[in-house]
């Protein structure tokens, strides 16, 4: 259970009806209803100071099982995650630390940022926890709130910022088997974000969509959602409040950006049986080109009307030469 649900006050959580006694509709409320903070802190605090006498490894099974059932209160949860790698690492906790795992992972919502990123940077040297492991990231990437965001944009952060784990891209492959329309849009508006940012990422993104694509075998990634998704988040982002601070230097160098990438996704969406379609002149191979030529003509109608789009003038100024941006599409 999360905090809401394991100390919540609502009396509907025990009784929607209330009982009724006679003619009478007696209200049944929460037990906890006055309290339910009270008791919440007193368990974070009461673990926090077992664990700070305790050497990290000289920690009791029992104790263990008390931190499970205590995982739904979120100081709880973020003393487990600061320890479950030497916990895994410790022969004795094996399998009741891997239950920790899932179990920090179930109760995870999406305010708990800090916990899902020391989560995703414990190291695992066994194959049998890596597997564990993935299994716990399903269930974070299977919740109905912003989870899923959270997972992949850390990850994918880890990734950029030189927190290179083995297990990066193959958390990246699992979001995108999960659910590749959302992984998608969630990996442009994550390029998105980096873009805009001071310093030029252009050649990292570009190195780090290859290696997504390869790492996918150009399969759960939908190339036109993705660049449109690029194309759509930077109307919405250039009519906020905040593209108003953004560098102008920024400003004038994200439209060849995007181009650039969505110029690079039209090569990375080469895959082998394109390649095989054009090499040969089977009558079955036909539908193959003809899908493919779709998609790349698709990919640069989008990119022609963005580039005509009156917003153009917001990142280059009212002198913008949308020419300028079209000589990029000379390689296509």
């Amino acid at each position: 259970m999360t905090d809401d649900a394991s100390c919540s006050s609502n009396p509907s959580a025990y009784s929607d009806q209330g009982t009724r006694i006679g003619d009478s509709l007696v209200d049944i409320s929460s037990r906890y209803s006055d309290n339910a903070n009270f008791v919440s802190d007193y368990v974070g605090e009461v673990i926090n100071e077992t664990l700070a006498r305790r050497n990290i490894n000289d920690v009791q099974r029992n104790f263990l099982k008390l931190l499970m059932v205590t995982a739904g209160i979120r100081p709880v949860r973020q003393l487990i995650a600061q320890r479950l790698e030497a916990w895994l690492q410790n022969s004795n906790l094996t399998r009741l630390s891997q239950d920790l795992l899932l179990t920090v992972c179930m109760n995870v919502t999406d305010a708990d940022v800090d916990i899902i990123a020391t989560l995703l940077r414990i190291r695992f040297k066994n194959k049998s926890f890596l597997n564990h492991f993935y299994l716990c990231v399903k269930e974070l990437l299977n919740k109905e709130d912003n989870t899923f965001d959270h997972v992949l944009k850390t990850v994918i952060n880890n990734e950029l910022a030189g927190v290179r784990y083995l297990n990066n891209f193959h958390l990246i492959s699992i979001a995108f088997q999960n659910n590749p329309n959302r992984a998608t849009e969630m990996l442009a508006r994550v390029f998105l974000g980096i873009i805009f940012r001071k310093e030029c990422f252009l050649k990292a993104l570009r190195a780090l969509l290859r290696e997504i694509v390869r790492n996918l075998h150009h399969e759960h990634i939908n190339f036109l959602k993705f660049v449109e998704a690029l194309f759509d988040r930077t109307r919405i982002y250039s009519g906020s409040a905040e593209f108003a601070t953004v560098d102008e230097k920024v400003r004038r160098r994200t439209p060849f950006t995007i181009i650039d990438l969505a110029t690079e996704v039209i090569f990375l969406s080469i895959g082998q049986n394109v390649r095989e379609a054009f090499s040969t002149s089977r009558s079955d191979r036909k539908e193959i080109i003809r899908l493919f030529q779709y998609q790349v003509a698709a990919i640069q109608r989008a990119g022609v009307l963005w580039i005509a789009d009156p917003l153009m003038t917001r990142f280059l100024g009212n002198s913008a030469d949308p020419g300028s941006i079209v000589k990029t599409f000379n390689t296509w």
